[in-house]
């Protein structure tokens, strides 16, 4: 498998290097509860923190919220490759199961990586200039799970879909997103595919913000149900010419939370 190397304006090494992690920012469950909420409120203003509180009211009982579809269209409106010089993005293969599941921290077991490459997934890969994974993230070309509807997203031909994106936490911030998006884009284009999406949790303003600089809003879903049951999908169920059925793929839900994450 070949790296792309995508270069941008700006270099991971013009970068200035990334902060140290801040008390505020931590994501610990024992953080007082005024920081929790200023961490809130900071990332994404009046109406996240309202909505990281109905959700911790209700959490118990109650799963709700939405999710924000976007979509690219990969013809002549394209940009060009855009990236960073000192990350070399790639697509991974079943060989790398036990990098994948360092790449993403532990949070993906090698039974389900796998089994996405069964179901003839890619994934694509982000590593450093020494071969180390920094980011993780799969495209699905035919049939995708969308864990909180309990549904799954039929891709219509030419249409594709990528999910799961992770950034390990020593690499957020610094352009990965760009560039992982772009060799998505660009290499499906390649492939034949003439349109991308993507998803964000209404509860990731920084997954919201990262996917509407490369894409755009197509479709917005509410959901609500009694925990361990079905639930409630509001909205409309299609996206271009692909639609959402009852589920059938068993997959885990999304990673921790990360910068561009979808």
């Amino acid at each position: 498998m070949s790296a792309l190397n995508l270069r941008g304006s700006k270099t991971l090494a013009e970068t200035p290097p990334a902060a140290p992690p801040r008390v505020l920012g931590a994501e610990s469950p024992r953080a007082p509860i005024f920081l929790r909420t200023a961490k809130a409120y900071r990332e994404g203003g009046t109406p996240h923190l309202l909505m990281v509180g109905l959700r911790r009211v209700i959490a118990p009982l109650v799963d709700a919220g939405y999710l924000a579809f976007f979509a690219r269209e990969l013809d002549d409106t394209l940009p060009p490759p855009e990236g960073a010089s000192e990350i070399a993005v790639r697509w991974a293969g079943p060989p790398e199961i036990d990098r994948l599941v360092a790449g993403y921290d532990g949070a993906r077991s090698a039974a389900a990586l796998r089994e996405r490459f069964r179901r003839h997934d890619r994934c694509i890969v982000a590593c450093d200039d020494r071969g180390r994974i920094a980011h993780c993230r799969w495209i699905a070309t035919r049939r995708a799970n969308i864990p909180e509807f309990a549904m799954d997203l039929v891709l219509a031909p030419g249409e594709a879909y990528f999910y799961d994106g992770y950034t390990r936490r020593a690499w957020r911030g610094r352009g990965i997103d760009v560039a992982v998006r772009s060799f998505i884009f660009h290499r499906l284009r390649a492939d034949g595919f003439h349109r991308v999406y993507s998803c964000v949790r209404g509860d990731n303003p920084i997954g919201m913000k990262a996917a509407r600089r490369r894409q755009r809003p197509v479709q917005t879903l509410w959901y609500i149900g009694l925990r361990g049951l079905p639930p409630l999908v509001i909205g409309k169920r299609i996206l271009g010419h692909s639609r959402f059925v009852t589920g059938g793929i068993s997959q885990e839900r999304p990673a921790a939370a990360s910068a561009g994450g979808n």
